[in-house]
């Protein structure tokens, strides 16, 4: 699923999101590193960008501006490490960590539910309560300043009927209001 020298072996993680919905679709693979108590952040942060950067060499790019902890429109704190270009596999893989303690966890706070799918690191595939496959209408989760952006990016990799979905997404978005 990822390449063996990727990351340091003892850590949990898991694919999730586009790759993990449908492989053939998806320009990148997301890889969380799940299962880091928030005190230890900082320390296992700067050991795997110190793993990257001594492995992968010109082909990783680190995010060094970011010194805390975000949300990316998420429920729980993540820090994106960086993007790491992988010549063998021949795939581009964005490396973030978060305090969620299972990718069920993680994928709760998703915004949209294609995206609510995870592959973990012993090949167990982890699909959250309101996933719904790449053919079937995506439900909103939870709204975050990007999920409009996102919803049409995912319609039109689906072949999904974009301007019904945003009404649908817009009266849903009302209703909440």
């Amino acid at each position: 699923m990822i390449p063996a020298r990727l990351l340091p072996g003892d850590l949990r993680y898991c694919v999730a999101g586009g790759w993990a919905a449908c492989p053939a679709l998806a320009t990148d693979v997301d890889v969380w590193v799940y299962g880091v108590e928030h005190e230890e952040f900082d320390g296992e942060c700067g050991r795997i960008t110190r793993h990257l950067s001594k492995t992968y060499y010109d082909d990783f790019d680190p995010l060094t501006e970011q010194t805390k902890l975000v949300t990316y429109d998420h429920v729980i704190p993540v820090r994106k490490i960086g993007r790491v270009y992988d010549d063998v596999a021949q795939a581009t893989y964005d490396i973030m960590v978060c305090e969620a303690n299972t990718p069920y966890q993680l994928l709760d706070g998703f915004d949209i539910s294609t995206h609510m799918v995870a592959i973990d690191y012993t090949g167990r595939v982890i699909k959250h309560d309101l996933w719904t496959p790449s053919k079937q209408m995506p439900l909103i989760n939870r709204m975050t300043s990007k999920t409009g952006d996102r919803m049409r990016k995912i319609c039109k990799r689906f072949g999904l009927d974009v301007p019904h979905i945003l009404a649908e997404m817009e009266r849903s978005f009302v209703q909440i209001l």
